[in-house]
């Protein structure tokens, strides 16, 4: 567990150089992967999902982390509709939220829904969804 906190705790900082963005494309890989069979990874996920985004940092890294963050949420809706649809309506950054809506949509549809299933699942979070 070590391991995943020290990933959750990079994770959590803003990226400050091209490379670490790029490591931090295999620790989200990684979290999403292991996320399918740990049921105490969820609830830590979700905390880096609502970490709010430094506003001041350079657009240039704040987009990865807009990214990673609605990366996330889409492994928590396959994982556990419930838990990403309460998380969705935690996030308060309308910019992360209109991202993470259609990562969760897409989640939706590759976890089997159709498109009209997932469309509603979406829009009991935000009735003008539109897929």
């Amino acid at each position: 567990m070590a391991g995943v906190r020290s990933i959750l705790n990079r994770l959590n900082a803003t990226p400050t150089s091209d490379g670490e963005v790029k490591e931090r494309l295999a620790l989200v890989d990684y979290l999403r992967y292991r996320l399918r069979w740990d049921e105490n990874l969820s609830q830590k996920i979700e905390q880096v999902i609502l970490k709010p985004i430094d506003e001041s940092a350079s657009p240039r890294y704040q987009a990865p982390l807009y990214a990673e963050k609605s990366e996330l949420l889409g492994a928590l809706a396959q994982k556990n509709w419930d838990s990403a649809a309460q998380t969705l309506t935690r996030i308060q950054n309308q910019r992360l939220k209109k991202i993470a809506l259609v990562e969760a949509y897409l989640s939706l549809l590759d976890s089997g829904l159709s498109r009209e299933e997932a469309k509603i699942q979406v829009q009991k979070i935000t009735p003008d969804f539109q897929g």
